[in-house]
């Protein structure tokens, strides 16, 4: 995908919400009833940061996203 005039750090959350709202217009059934939704946390890994404490960040940032509504992405703050 190509996107020019963007900062480098903000191209994850652009693509992330890209991605959410191209699954949202696709208006696919879920098991049940409803249809099917993509929440993502993103974090962005720094020198010295151990993987689990990256993971629990993104983890954080996917919790906060689903709280925030349907089709969401959220970075860790």
């Amino acid at each position: 995908i190509g996107v020019t005039g963007v900062q480098t750090c903000a191209l994850p959350i652009l693509l992330a919400n890209r991605l959410c709202g191209a699954v949202d217009r696709m208006d696919l059934p879920a098991a049940g009833q409803g249809k099917v939704g993509v929440s993502i946390g993103l974090a962005e890994w720094h020198p010295g940061t151990s993987k689990d404490d990256w993971i629990q960040k993104a983890d954080e940032a996917l919790y906060q996203a689903k709280e925030s509504g349907r089709s969401q992405a959220c970075t860790f703050q």
